[in-house]
């Protein structure tokens, strides 16, 4: 604690991203799909996106990812509050509470990466931790 990871995605749609406190699915606090609904929104949800299909937290922009080049984020995690950001902007266009929802804060992130929907995506990470 606290946690940032800085990366870069060069990918059509739907590049997932979770945080967990272990190497399992019940063990998500949060999960982020950035460039999900065709391309045009962010969402964060409390847990695998399998177990809880709602969102609490969402961001709709058109063309965040792109299949052609790659884009900068960042995500960092600090006190319960999940953050996500675009690279070079420092205000985040996703935040969420993680400690307050789930009632406790997570010490130790893992880190899980996926293209959804069958999409390609190549991922380049910059920080994995401070």
């Amino acid at each position: 604690m606290p946690f940032r990871l800085d990366f870069a995605v060069k990918i059509e749609r739907d590049a997932a991203i979770s945080l967990s406190e272990n190497t399992t699915h019940g063990s998500i606090f949060a999960e982020m799909n950035i460039g999900g609904s065709v391309n045009g929104r962010a969402v964060m949800r409390p847990c695998y996106y399998v177990e809880c299909p709602g969102v609490d937290a969402t961001h709709d922009e058109a063309g965040l990812v792109d299949a052609n080049e790659y884009r900068p984020f960042w995500i960092d995690y600090k006190g319960g509050v999940v953050r996500v950001g675009k690279g070079g902007q420092e205000v985040a266009f996703l935040e969420w509470d993680a400690g307050a929802h789930h009632q406790g804060v997570v010490t130790q992130v893992r880190i899980g990466i996926a293209s959804w929907a069958s999409a390609n995506g190549d991922w380049v990470f910059y920080k994995f931790c401070e």
